[in-house]
Formats: structure tokens, C-alpha cells, sequence
């Protein structure tokens, strides 16, 4: 969120908007590869501001970080191709497994905010992120079932779909996936977040009408 020097006026066309700190980051990406973000001044500075706020990154730990290059999750919806983010991000398994389950419906049947187009898409909501609190997280640690993303996977699931009432969580699962149920099912119950009450997103507005919102996602609160 940019807004002008001591918030005097608005930004119209033609203003522009110059960022030193990001324009000598790249600079140093840019004659120094990774070295230029991991070692020296981008991560000392980084340190520094880890620091000030209480955090845990230090120098070492960014010099000794190691960029891993996983393949992306691929899968169909419709007939066309849809790629997205691999574990340890959880949007693309969880987004494909929507995806595979609203193709058992037709969701243009009635309009898009009909209740039963909402109900679909909130029912293939509740079953993705259900597998994806009791299933997903960092591939190097965790053993993610390769099924989740298939249209199989799917199929079993669209058949437990109640058309005129809420669904349960406990209805759908995996047949091939009880190897990875318990150890899930323990991780979920060490990582729930015990603070009730916690606040996930908030939209600000300051006397400059400067709009900004944050959001903090704990994965499991």
C-alpha cells in the first residue's frame, strides 16, 4: 500500500511512484543472482528487520536457504488444462479438487446465485478444504496422498453430495489413504489454533482515505 509523502493528495495519471529499497534489491539480484537477495546487504537488512520484531530469521539461515523447484499440480476442468501451485502451498490441490468435483454438476443450470449453484460450490468448498486441513503440508515432511487431485478421487465424492442439505466432512475420504489418516489427523490436533477469537483478515481506513487490508493465514486457525 503506496500512498503519497505525508499523505497530500491522490495519485492521478502521470504521478510516479518510486520504490529505492525494491529498485537496489533487484539491482543486487541482478549482478549477483541469488547471492544478491540471500548474503549480503538485502539480508542483513532482513535480519535486522526480523530482529526489531521479535522474528526468527537470522543471516545463516538465509545463506543457507536452498530454493526448491517442485512440478506444478496439473489437471483438467471442462477440457481445459489447469495448472497450479504444488505443496507446500496448498491452493493448487485444494483448487483442483473443486474443480474435479463441480464437473459432476451443472452449475449453469439456474443462476449463479440460485441456492442451489451456491449450495454446489460451497459443498465442493467444505470437501477440499477438509482434505486439505487433514492431508496437506510440506511434501519434505509430510506424505501427501496422490489421489486427492484425480477425477476418481473426485467421483466418490460427488456421490455423497446431498442436494437439499448441508454436507458432512465425515461423509467423504479417501479409500486408498488411511496410511496417512492418523499421523494427519495427529498434526491437526497439535497445530489447531487454541486462541478462539483470533482475527484472519481486517480492512483499515485512515483519515487520507487510504484503504489497506491484511490478512494473516495460519493454515490450520
Amino acid at each position: 500500500m503506496f500512498g503519497k509523502e505525508q499523505g497530500t493528495g491522490t495519485w492521478v495519471a502521470g504521478d510516479r511512484l518510486v520504490q529505492h529499497d525494491l529498485a537496489n534489491t533487484l539491482r543486487a539480484i541482478a549482478s549477483r543472482g541469488a547471492d544478491g537477495f540471500y548474503q549480503g546487504t538485502t539480508a542483513e537488512l532482513i535480519a535486522a528487520e526480523m530482529e526489531r520484531g521479535g522474528g526468527l530469521i537470522t543471516t545463516a539461515n538465509l545463506a543457507a536457504y536452498q530454493a526448491k523447484e517442485r512440478q506444478p499440480i496439473h489437471g483438467t476442468f471442462r477440457g481445459f488444462d489447469v495448472y497450479a501451485p504444488p505443496p507446500p502451498s496448498s491452493g493448487g490441490v485444494t483448487l483442483m479438487q473443486m474443480l474435479n468435483l463441480a464437473e459432476h454438476f451443472d452449475l449453469r443450470q439456474e443462476p449463479r446465485w440460485s441456492p442451489r449453484t451456491l449450495h454446489l460450490m460451497i459443498e465442493a468448498m467444505r470437501q477440499a478444504y477438509y482434505n486439505r486441513a487433514r492431508f496437506l503440508g510440506d511434501p519434505d515432511f509430510v506424505k501427501i496422498p496422490p489421489e486427492l487431485t484425480t477425477k476418481e478421487f473426485a467421483a466418490r465424492i460427488a456421490k455423497n453430495v446431498p442436494l437439499t442439505a448441508a454436507g458432512s466432512f465425515r461423509r467423504v475420504g479417501s479409500r486408498n489413504s488411511d496410511a496417512w489418516r492418523k499421523p494427519a489427523d495427529d498434526a491437526l490436533q497439535r497445530h489447531r489454533c487454541r486462541r478462539p477469537g483470533r482475527l484472519e483478515h481486517l480492512h483499515a481506513g485512515e483519515q487520507f482515505r487510504f484503504p489497506a487490508s491484511s490478512c494473516a493465514a495460519a493454515g490450520f486457525c
